[in-house]
């Protein structure tokens, strides 16, 4: 087999796809308060709230004067990340990562920047100030597509966040780059961005809030208390999908990667082409790959946990752009995994699976990215 591979029947029963809401045009991330409100996010600059089963008009947050919003030939722009402070509840504190246009200053060449901003929420209404925007870290692209871009927090206070890189761009292996990277920063009071101190150049040698490198386009995440961060990096389409749970000072050996092979586990083993860089530097190989006969492109990630999943209990369902779900046993790589049945009727792209290891939501958008509809996923056995 050449990606990792299937092992055991299917788990017994199937997801079912209940419509939560369809009055957005690319829903991105949903994320439950803890209240029994959710809130969605477009990734046309929006961040909405749906209360007792109904979307306000009003959004909590409106950025989309600023947001290079997705289009027909980049379908990754606008807001590709939001994530709510641990501490949320008492500060109301809520990051944005989306895409702007270049700005004076930037490079020759930039197509967009990459910015993490920090807003102020009042939780009660939720509604955040539209001033209180605060600039933390602007990235510079000179392509529209690997954006990349998903954040989550962890429950100490750091927050992840992948950054892609171009197609064959070398800047994924150098350290002193965000490009190709997955990052890991405390946001302080003072808008300044700490890195963790066990991150690999803490203390030198390349850029101290870069936890590993070597990614093409690091576009889905999640944090798990137990896995850690947990990655979905779409390859080329003709390659295996790669699932990651990076630890620092990883690479996973992008842009040599796919273009060796297109898959880097065989028969439970790392083919060579996946062991080491050009450079002579070790890649770390995916802790889970799937091929292109199950799908197309990586499009979620996210640990479940909880009686109501049966079977799925402790296991990382991973999404495919073509609608496939996979339940992995996380563990030692390669990580096995099968195919579960849902009842989804996808007429588009299962864009995203998102949310809390209770609570689960897939977003689905049409093909002209301008018609989406979000659904919370339950087992039924």
């Amino acid at each position: 087999m050449s990606a990792a591979s299937t092992s055991g029947a299917p788990p017994g029963g199937r997801l079912t796809f209940t419509p939560v809401t369809d009055e957005l045009k690319v829903p991105r991330n949903a994320i439950p308060v803890g209240d029994g409100r959710l809130l969605i996010s477009d990734q046309h600059g929006t961040v909405r709230v749906l209360d007792d089963g109904d979307l306000r008009p009003q959004p909590l947050l409106d950025i989309r004067r600023d947001v290079m919003p997705p289009t027909d030939s980049s379908l990754e722009l606008g807001l590709a990340g939001v994530a709510l402070a641990p501490d949320f509840a008492k500060t109301g504190n809520l990051y944005t990562f989306a895409t702007e246009k270049p700005r004076r200053g930037n490079p020759s060449g930039t197509r967009q920047v990459s910015v993490l901003r920090r807003w102020t929420v009042d939780t009660k209404t939720l509604v955040a100030d539209p001033d209180s925007g605060t600039e933390l870290l602007a990235v510079p692209s000179r392509t529209k597509d690997h954006v990349g871009g998903d954040i989550a927090f962890d429950a100490d206070g750091y927050l992840f966040i992948g950054l892609g890189s171009g197609t064959g761009d070398e800047a994924a292996q150098d350290s002193r780059q965000l490009a190709g990277k997955v990052l890991r920063i405390r946001p302080e009071a003072n808008g300044k961005l700490t890195p963790a101190k066990n991150n690999p150049y803490a203390s030198g040698g390349g850029d101290p809030r870069v936890l590993s490198m070597g990614y093409r386009n690091p576009w889905r995440a999640d944090f798990d208390d137990e896995w850690g961060m947990l990655i979905a990096e779409p390859m080329f389409t003709e390659s295996a999908q790669h699932v990651w749970s990076p630890l620092a000072g990883d690479n996973g050996g992008y842009p040599d990667l796919p273009s060796r092979t297109p898959a880097c586990w065989q028969d439970g083993t790392v083919v060579p082409q996946c062991q080491t860089t050009e450079a002579g530097l070790a890649i770390t190989p995916p802790s889970m790959e799937y091929d292109s006969g199950i799908g197309v492109i990586a499009s979620g990630v996210v640990a479940v946990r909880g009686e109501a999943w049966g079977e799925l209990d402790g296991k990382v369902l991973v999404s495919d752009w073509r609608g496939k779900i996979l339940a992995a046993t996380p563990g030692k790589a390669p990580w096995s995994y099968e195919e579960v049945a849902t009842d989804l009727d996808l007429d588009g792209y299962l864009w995203e699976l998102d949310g809390a290891g209770e609570e689960v939501y897939a977003m689905v958008t049409n093909e002209n990215m301008g018609k989406g509809t979000v659904y919370q996923v339950t087992m039924q056995t």
